[in-house]
């Protein structure tokens, strides 16, 4: 084995799909496939079929990827895929000249061991290795020459939910690592550090169904064209059904492949007991609903400045830290640290935020840009955690990165147990999935992504919303029967473990292992919001159960990459082998016996177990019952009006189209529909009045406390002319009080859209305003509005 992966560090030519940087800082994508440099032999991917079943919170992915070795000779190659972090991968399949070859769950060693046996007697053998928790590596091992194979890849994941909708994820890039000169794994540097083969763009086809008990509103896709069917009532399994596919042209894997949908059941809670034969999987899904003081705050700005941040990461970076600066507490510190190959800092020290302080900060971040060379991020962490916070203050560190590191267990680690709370968000297509949430994990805070296509502004204020406001965390758990009486319950694993954070309105799904239990009633939390008691009830109204081992093998991988660095090493790798999954501990071994006898796990019989599971998970759906300080934590649901019977998993078509199938419809954003139908842009005064680009220009003519003054620069950016707007002015309003009034008025008519991205600044606007003016009302009769559309 070591002597193939020597081989193969030094020959191998290629991955799955990969983005470079190039000399200018720009990035490129490069298709390849399962490709070795053996005297120019490669070995292409032809095409990959990726499908999808969505059922709440959960999906599995079935990953099949075909490739033609059309060359005169064997040939040994290597493989690396991407998946989403932390998902459990249990199940390979390899179709080879007609053979149909499952692969077999085992320690590492083994499986290694097994594959250089196979290997050195010619046979063809696969070895399915996790590199990172969000990179696989496949080896192939005497692949014939004129052989044709189509290999199969199952793995469950949860499915992430960003601003109160689902959002599913299903990375189809490998960005290359950033090797720090302390980083010798020499695994990670073949996993992440290779040559490049290029090659034709290689068909991508996706299809993705989902399976709601609640009508979907709507699906999008801020990456990819996609045709979606909705159908408008439930299915014979009584769920209601939708279907997603690529539309022409955005069938390459050029970048990860991102699909938001919204539905009533995304706050929902749930507790689902699954039972096994010897022990009970639980998960409990909830979204808190908060109202929580703010806390004195030293914000730290940690901001990716590295060569992989060129062209509009970098730019997306600059115009959140804008946004940043204009939104923060009045009350509070702040410091700006950008890094590279190495690092500087806006301040000495943090500065106390005001007018000053702020004016300073706009000028570094307008120059700021992605030249900083290399991605050494712990050097300024180590800093940051180390310096202390000004007196009565908390500190609270933001991240901005692209995630291209390979150390990413160095950093994670360097955040836990550190005093202040990490917020991370993850910017571009290839953002390490694993970096970027394992450090928002590791400093109880939480982690957000955003691709070169979406807008940034909503989610740096859901970071700094997050960020600002008193620790509410959960510290005990407890099952309970019918009648609410504690059941002893030994918990052997949990994820995340408790103590945990939560925040309001960003979901929490809890998973444990525990003794088999008989009757459960419900499962209560309990914790605290600052010094106040904090307790969350999900009784036995909540409480759905069913039987397999879906959500067992969700949990163990779970656990065993949360606990990789523990002692207990064998447990954990003897968890991975009771669930068959691929880890850190375990490998999975498929060989061609030259027979057609199969070998290895059953696929039909997991798959009656994942039909079960999802058909029984929605059976309950009620109001749920806590105490939160006489405050509610979770919104209520109303009661369904009758239970959902379990279902088998049906293959379906769609007849009904309650939404128009119009795969060559492109998004057209809000700004540009009001553009079109405002009387003043047709009448010529303006064509930059509602222009996208506008909501970051408008932001930075506010100072600290939410007050616009400068009326010619706000009539430059929108074009509007200063004489007809200031004859709006008939309340003869200084310029603070009148302009800051019409800038609220801007934001409202022309990106209401992207309301949350300038929400924390209005509140101090109308702070502002309240205070100078004493009828508010009163504003409203100058007519800005109706100037502002052009109808006045």
């Amino acid at each position: 084995y070591n002597e193939y992966k020597s081989y193969l560090s030094r020959n191998m030519s290629s991955g799955f799909q990969n983005t470079i940087a190039t000399s200018n800082g720009s990035s490129e994508i490069v298709p390849c496939g399962l490709v070795v440099k053996q005297e120019g032999i490669g070995i292409p991917l032809v095409s990959v079929d990726v499908s999808v079943a969505i059922i709440s919170i959960g999906a599995e992915v079935t990953l099949k990827q075909r490739f033609v070795n059309n060359s005169k000779e064997n040939v040994l190659a290597t493989y690396y895929f991407p998946v989403e972090a932390n998902v459990a991968v249990h199940y390979f399949e390899a179709h080879l000249d007609g053979r149909v070859l499952t692969g077999q769950i085992r320690g590492k060693d083994e499986a290694r061991e097994e594959f250089a046996e196979a290997v050195s007697n010619n046979q063809t053998a696969f070895l399915l290795e996790e590199v990172k928790s969000d990179i696989m590596e496949l080896f192939v091992g005497n692949f014939k020459a004129g052989s044709e194979c189509e290999i199969t890849v199952k793995y469950i994941q949860e499915v992430d939910n960003q601003e109160g909708k689902p959002r599913f994820t299903l990375p189809t890039t490998i960005t290359p690592r950033y090797i720090p000169a302390n980083d010798k794994n020499a695994n990670k540097m073949m996993a992440i550090n290779f040559q490049y083969h290029k090659t034709k763009n290689i068909p991508l086809n996706v299809t993705v169904d989902l399976f709601m008990k609640s009508p979907i509103k709507s699906i999008k896709s801020p990456t990819h064209k996609i045709a979606e069917v909705l159908e408008s009532s439930r299915g014979e399994d009584l769920l209601y059904h939708g279907e997603v596919k690529l539309t022409s042209g955005s069938d390459v894997m050029d970048k990860d492949f991102v699909l938001i949908y919204e539905t009533d059941e995304a706050g929902e809670a749930v507790c689902i007991v699954e039972k096994g034969n010897e022990s009970c999987a639980i998960l409990l899904s909830f979204v808190p609903s908060i109202s929580i003081e703010e806390e004195k705050c030293e914000f730290v700005f940690l901001v990716d400045c590295s060569g992989s941040m060129g062209g509009g990461s970098i730019q997306k970076a600059c115009d959140a830290l804008k946004i940043f600066v204009r939104s923060l507490p009045e009350d509070c510190f702040f410091n700006v640290y950008r890094f590279g190959s190495s690092f500087n800092k806006f301040f000495v020290e943090s500065k106390k935020y005001n007018d000053n302080s702020m004016k300073e900060a706009t000028v570094l971040i307008n120059e700021t840009s992605s030249n900083l060379g290399g991605t050494e991020i712990v050097e300024p962490l180590q800093e940051i955690v180390k310096c202390s916070s000004p007196t009565d203050y908390l500190k609270r560190i933001i991240i901005l990165t692209d995630g291209q590191v390979s150390n990413t267990n160095e950093v994670v680690s360097l955040l836990k147990g550190s005093d202040g709370r990490v917020f991370s968000l993850g910017i571009g297509a290839g953002a390490s999935r694993e970096l970027v949430k394992g450090m928002a994990a590791a400093g109880n805070g939480i982690s957000l992504f955003c691709g070169l296509q979406e807008e940034m502004h909503n989610k740096v204020i859901t970071l700094l919303n997050a960020a600002k406001v008193k620790a509410s965390n959960l510290k005990k758990l407890s099952c309970v029967d019918k009648n609410g009486v504690c059941i002893p319950t030994e918990i052997s694993r949990m994820y995340p473990p408790l103590p945990y954070f939560v925040y309001s309105s960003e979901k929490v799904n809890f998973f444990l292992l525990s003794n088999k239990i008989e009757n459960i009633g419900g499962v209560d939390l309990e914790g605290s919001i600052g010094h106040d008691p904090l307790k969350v009830s999900l009784n036995q109204d909540y409480v759905t159960e069913t039987s397999g081992n879906v959500i067992h093998k969700i949990v163990a991988a779970k656990i065993i990459r949360e606990n990789f660095g523990s002692s207990d090493r064998e447990a954990l790798k003897d968890l991975a082998l009771k669930f068959n999954l691929v880890t850190s501990l375990t490998s999975l071994v498929c060989v061609d016996r030259t027979t057609n006898e199969q070998i290895g796990l059953s696929r039909t019989s997991f798959d009656k177990n994942l039909s079960d599971f999802l058909g029984r998970m929605y059976l309950k759906q009620y109001p749920l019952d806590l105490v939160c300080d006489s405050s509610q934590l979770l919104k209520p649901r109303k009661k369904l009006a009758s239970i959902l019977p379990s279902f088998s998993l049906p293959k379906f078509r769609f007849k009904k189209k309650s939404k128009n199938l119009n795969p060559g419809a492109a998004e057209v954003h809000v700004s540009e529909q009001l553009s079109r139908h405002s009387p003043l842009v047709s009448t010529g005064q303006s064509s930059n009045l509602s222009a996208g680009n506008n909501l970051v220009r408008i932001l930075e003519l506010s100072n600290t406390k939410g007050v616009f003054s400068d009326v010619a620069k706000f009539c430059s950016i929108t074009g509007v002319k200063e004489e007809h707007l200031r004859k709006q002015n008939t309340l003869q309003l200084d310029d603070e009080v009148f302009l800051t009034y019409v800038c609220l008025v801007y934001l409202k008519l022309y990106h209401d859209h992207d309301k949350a991205a300038w929400s924390l600044v209005k509140e101090k606007a109308e702070k502002f305003l309240a205070c100078e003016v004493k009828d508010r009302k009163s504003l409203d009769s100058m007519g800005v509005e109706k100037f502002l559309t052009g109808s006045a």
